[in-house]
């Protein structure tokens, strides 16, 4: 039981790390995406 305690465990901590990854890539885009268009309005 304590075995599997642990590798559920290891497996959550790296699923909230991939899904950390995963939203800041999300924001990066959001960011990018806004700016380029932000620069279409001002041309």
């Amino acid at each position: 039981d304590q075995v599997e305690h642990g590798i559920l465990q290891r497996v959550g901590v790296t699923g909230v790390v991939r899904s950390n990854a995963q939203e800041q890539g999300v924001l990066r885009l959001v960011r990018s995406t806004a700016l380029i268009h932000h620069e279409d309005g001002r041309l």
